[in-house]
């Protein structure tokens, strides 16, 4: 990824003489992305918390990225021969197409969920109506949906559906919505924890 600037810092170049080069980057941490600040220059596109998040998805990817000064001399083939320019963002974990789907969707709304659910979630068991505390937003069927802010998941019932069977447990939900619904709110399989 080509910018104007050298390398991710770790803090803006422009306001801080002091600042230094990160040359690897093995997670995107939240202070780095805050560090990243706003706008870009006149010469960039959407400023380094665009390239962060760019970043991220490839990392997320399974896939190595390089942040490096456009400007430089043949700056392409120097990285590509491995010199170290700019800034390296190492791979984190491969996930599948579907949970990179889900990971970078925008959420339509948000499930509530108490302690117990999120530690079921983290040992890969289905979210169950029983751990819903309380549905933000509108939302239907098949929409992702931040779950506190830990998550996000590939809803099965919609917002309203879920306002009614809150707190009650999985038999209701065919009792309620007729036999042909899952007795479930999320299946593992369609959870990606945020804190990869």
């Amino acid at each position: 990824m080509l910018t104007d600037i050298d390398a991710l810092y770790d803090k803006n170049p422009q306001e801080n003489p002091d600042a230094k080069p990160i040359p690897v980057v093995f997670e995107i941490s939240d202070e780095i992305v805050r560090n990243a600040g706003g706008k870009g220059s006149a010469h960039s596109t959407g400023g380094m918390k665009t390239k962060i998040e760019a970043a991220k998805i490839a990392a997320n990817a399974g896939c190595r990225i390089v942040l490096a000064n456009g400007r430089e001399r043949d700056v392409i083939t120097r990285v590509m021969a491995g010199e170290p320019l700019g800034t390296i963002f190492m791979p984190r974990r491969k996930l599948s197409n579907r949970a990179r789907w889900i990971l970078n969707s925008q959420p339509a709304g948000t499930i509530c969920i108490d302690d117990g659910a999120m530690a079921a979630l983290r040992n890969h068991k289905s979210l169950l109506p029983s751990g819903v505390t309380g549905v933000e937003g509108s939302f239907e069927p098949g929409e992702v949906v931040l779950l506190n802010s830990a998550a996000k998941a590939v809803t099965s019932l919609g917002s309203l559906q879920l306002k009614a069977l809150a707190g009650k447990h999985s038999t209701e939900i065919k009792k309620l919505l007729g036999p042909t619904h899952r007795d479930v709110v999320a299946i593992p399989e369609d959870i990606v924890f945020l804190d990869y």
